[in-house]
This record gives C-alpha cells, structure tokens and sequence, in this order.
C-alpha cells in the first residue's frame, strides 16, 4: 500500500475497477452488457497533442520511455531513532538524497482479431550518503489474448522480475544491512465469455517467490557493527490459485456477480528458529454489484468471507469478512474520486507467524487543471493483524502487564500531494510529496527494533517517450 518503492502508486481507478474491458482495448464490443465505458476518469481521457504515439513497425507498435529524477527521504531505513546506547551511530542521520532513472518499452499488437503485448524495464536508484541503499530492479512481461467468438476468447500471460524489498515494507521483522533481494515469477491463463445477460470467467494462475539471504544486525548489540546471515529460505514459496467468476447483467448498466478463488501455498523449507513448516491452502469468495451509473460513479463493490488453514497445527486458521471494493465518483468532467477498500490474508515474514489479515483502504483525488495539467491527491490507511502470539528470542510468547499472549498489530497512514505538466507528446515533468506514518503495537522480538516510524518523501520526475 502507499508505495512501495520510492515512486507514486499506481493509480487504482481504470486497473482496479477494470471497467470489465479487455486489457487490449480495441477487441471489446459495444454491444456487451458488462463493458463500464460511459465514464472516463481524469487518468483515463485523451489528451490530444499530449500523448505519445509510439513507433510503427508492421502491425506493431512500439513505446519506449525513459523516467529520470531525484528524491529526498527523511527516513532512509524507516525505522524511530535508535537508541545511541545500541552503537548505532550511523543511523543518527537517516536522510538522504537519491537519483533514479527507469528506461522501459512496451509493445502492442495492432490487429483486428486477437491481441497481444509486452515489455521490459529497467530501474536504478543511487543514494548520495547511504550507497548500500542503491538498488537496482528490472523485468518483463508478456501478455495475450486468442478470440474465439466475438464474446469469448482465451487469454494468459506471464512475468519475471528481481526486485528489492522496501525498507518500508510492513511485513519484515529486522533491519537488514540493506535492501532484501528477491525474484517473481508469474504465468496465469483463462477462458472468459458472455452469453447475452450472463458471463462466466475460470483462470489458473501460478506464482513463485526466491529471497536471497540477507545480513541481519543483531537485536541485541554486543559488538558495534556486527552482522549475521538470516537465512529467507523460508519465505521461498510456490502458490497456485483457481479462479471463478459468474455475472448476471441485471441491466445495461448494472450486473450482480459471485467470485470464488481457491489457492495452495507450498513453501520450500522451514525457518531458521522454530522449524515450522508454512504450507497452507484457502479460499476466498466474494459477491457483489458492478454498475455505471449515469455520469455520476461507476465502480465494483463485493464483500464474502476467507480462510487460510495450514498445515503444521501451531498455526491459527486465518479467517474473516472478504472486502474487495474500487468506486469512481465523477463529480465532475474534470475530477474523478477514487475509493479502493480490500481486506484479506496474506503471508507473513515473521518467523513467528505464517501470516495475517491485511486491510487497507484509500481515497484519491484526481483533477485536469488544463488538458495538460494533472493535480492529485491520496489520502490512505491500513492494519495488519496477526492471529499468532509472539516469541521471544527464546521461543516463547510474549506476555503483556496481566500475564496474557501478545498478538502482533501494524497501523498505517499515508498522504500524498502530486501534480503532472504534459509539455508535448514527447516530454513531462512530474513532482509528488508524500508522508506516511507506521505504528506498530509492539516489537516483534523483546529488544528488537522501534518499526515505528514517520517518513516524509518528495520526488521530481522527467519522462521522455516516443
């Protein structure tokens, strides 16, 4: 939630609430009864004059673009003020000022049946004062779609990536020499189709995880500047979901639905500490409304129940109430207001649990000043919770004033301001302000680290694309 690099979260309008268009937009038909087009968000509409074109290579189109900018952090390792008797002096000052550039290029198909597109990236990011900081993520993707019918088509896609664990990211439990190296890699294909008033959808998916190991600092500091190697073996994971979707169109504008996903989670070996085996299985299903109404909202709602049991009887079943819901209000044609609320289950890197509830919501902004213009603003919260009691170091729970197990608890906030100047269909600049706070109820380890923390970030961005 927030960001999870150092950039502005991907606006959750048009993807979230995905209108039920396809992902190749031109194949969509107009005379579907699930297609959400009769409003256009602010992110979403054209602006003539302002857009890239792309390069034209036979029945393709090709779109490179090039971000570069510079960032301020008040609080590079995310962490409160350690304290000086710990022998932490290089944390005394946790600002810093950072570069990134991140050249990608994305390709489309231009054709009048069947679809297909892809791309790759590339991002560095260099700390002027902190240069264990700098990190580097790349990674592409491929994605298609094969029409059947004109209301049923197969479609898949897959991704690879090697990415650096956030130093903001709410479910570590330590504060490693720096940034946790780790690769993702993602295929999924299904089958869709409408018949009239009902639509159906069915995918599998699978997903795999490797983190590297890391150089963990000891929570209780015997030695200034002694480090020692945590094995993240035990986050390594392959999961498989099972996808499926029935919609009934109650009326152009209008349809009811029911969800249900199912999913594996088998993990490749055990923690370091307490030998527990992770593998899991769950389910999720949600129903709901998905409408366009007027030119007033548009958006899809739905609320159902979860359950994650594991294997090893140690751990809690995780369960609760499912929210999966994006709003789009257009009290205007030039702003859009956007609510996206999700809760569910989700896997832990705290050895001493194997998961928790995370919920999260958030509201957005979006204004067109002048066509090339953009003006924006979020404003977001979220809790994790874990079901597990925490251990100590030695394995065994932690007690609060009256003798009871402790369960850990994550509260999060965030705000951010942001404003985009479209030059030409060549050139923009962007520059985004954001604060985001953390709370957490208590230390995962007696002795460990304060994770509480209060980060202020502004970024400047120049983006080049043909």
């Amino acid at each position: 939630m927030f960001r999870d690099k150092l950039h502005r979260p991907a606006i959750i309008g048009a993807t979230t609430i995905g209108l039920v268009i396809s992902s190749f937009g031109g194949v969509a038909l107009a005379e579907s009864l699930f297609i959400r087009d009769r409003n256009i968000s602010v992110l979403e509409r054209e602006r003539p004059g302002y857009e890239a074109e792309g390069l034209r290579t036979g029945q393709f189109i090709i779109k490179p673009k090039v971000d570069v900018g510079v960032g301020y952090s008040s609080n590079v390792f995310a962490l409160s003020d350690v304290d000086a008797a710990l022998g932490f002096d290089v944390f005394e000052d946790e600002s810093d000022v950072y570069a990134f550039v991140r050249p990608s290029v994305r390709f489309e198909s231009d054709w009048s049946r069947h679809a297909i597109a892809g791309g790759a990236y590339v991002e560095a990011v260099r700390f002027n004062e902190f240069d264990e900081e700098s990190m580097v993520d790349w990674g592409a993707y491929l994605d298609g779609q094969i029409d059947i019918t004109e209301f049923a088509d197969f479609y898949g896609g897959l991704s690879y990536d090697r990415l650096n664990e956030s130093r903001r990211s709410y479910n570590s439990a330590f504060l490693f020499d720096e940034p946790i190296n780790y690769t993702q890699g993602e295929i999924y294909g299904g089958y869709r189709q409408e018949f009239g008033r009902v639509k159906i959808k069915g995918q599998l998916g699978a997903q795999t995880r490797d983190y590297d190991d890391a150089q963990v600092i000891p929570l209780v500091v015997v030695t200034p500047g002694l480090f020692f190697n945590a094995d993240q073996d035990f986050r390594d994971r392959t999961a498989i979901t099972a996808l499926g979707e029935v919609a009934f169109a109650v009326t152009r504008d209008t349809a009811v639905y029911f969800e249900a996903q199912k999913n594996w989670q088998d993990f490749d070996g055990t923690d370091a500490v307490f030998r527990r085996e992770r593998d899991s299985n769950g389910y999720r299903v949600t129903g709901g409304v998905d409408f366009d109404l007027t030119k007033l909202m548009r958006g899809r709602v739905g609320i159902g129940y979860f359950s994650q049991e594991f294997d090893d009887p140690t751990y809690d079943e995780i369960s609760g109430v499912a929210i999966d819901a994006a709003l789009e209000w257009f009290p205007s044609d030039l702003t859009t207001v956007t609510l996206t609320a999700d809760r569910g289950v989700d896997n832990s890197a705290i050895i001493s649990s194997a998961g928790y509830i995370s919920s999260d919501v958030m509201i957005q902004l979006d204004h067109e000043l002048r066509r090339n213009v953009i003006l924006s603003g979020f404003a977001a919260f979220g809790r994790d919770e874990y079901d597990d009691p925490l251990l100590n170091g030695m394995g065994m729970p932690v007690m609060d004033v009256n003798g009871n197990p402790v369960s850990q608890e994550i509260d999060r906030f965030g705000v951010g301001l942001g404003a985009d100047y479209y030059m030409n269909r060549t050139f923009s600049v962007g520059v985004d302000y954001t604060y985001e706070t953390q709370d957490v109820a208590r230390t995962v380890f007696d002795g460990g680290f304060d994770t509480n923390f209060d980060v202020h970030q502004v970024l400047i961005t120049a983006t080049f694309k043909r």
